[in-house]
């Protein structure tokens, strides 16, 4: 179980974990592919890479299997986000990131597009997108009726969205 931490300064309160939270990631690996890891010292995110062969047209979407699976830390999740690399091949994940939460079991699946006007082909063992590990944070969610909802209204933007903060 988490411990959460919850300090004062300058009249702020910051609720987040200790250092001593931070666990591992738990990772089983049934690909014949390298364990994952992170490429630098620096690196925010560990690379994964393709269990399976794929061509992707010009334009196709297809679901591809890593063949991990991932046991993460209560109050956390995973983000599956794309490599800088494949989107200048214009390899790219529709709905990026992906999350993963942390009671999910299953193997980890990465969905990719081809934005290109070329096919290209995945190859097993490819890296495919990267993943990085975040704390969450779960506020409790209020449930409001539309009066209520209207003591909240009052601001300068109000319910103006989509580009009305200026085109720049």
């Amino acid at each position: 179980m988490s411990t959460w931490e919850k300090t004062k300064r300058n009249n702020m309160t910051y609720v987040g974990y200790s250092a001593i939270d931070y666990q591992d990631i738990k990772i089983y690996n049934e690909s014949d592919n390298d364990f994952p890891g992170y490429q630098t010292p620096g690196a925010a995110a560990f690379d994964i890479a393709s269990n399976e062969t794929v061509l992707l047209e010009v334009g196709q979407t297809s679901l591809v299997g890593t063949g991990l699976y991932f046991v993460l830390p209560e109050c956390f999740m995973a983000e599956i986000t794309p490599r800088s690399s494949l989107g200048l091949r214009g390899i790219t994940l529709p709905n990026s990131p992906g999350v993963i939460d942390s009671d999910y079991r299953g193997e980890i699946k990465v969905i990719l597009t081809n934005l290109s006007d070329t096919p290209h082909i995945i190859t097993k063992g490819d890296r495919i997108a990267q993943v990085m590990v975040r704390p969450v944070i779960k506020p409790s969610l209020v449930s409001l009726s539309y009066l209520e909802l209207q003591d909240y209204n009052n601001t300068e933007r109000g319910s103006n969205g989509f580009g009305s903060t200026g085109k720049n």
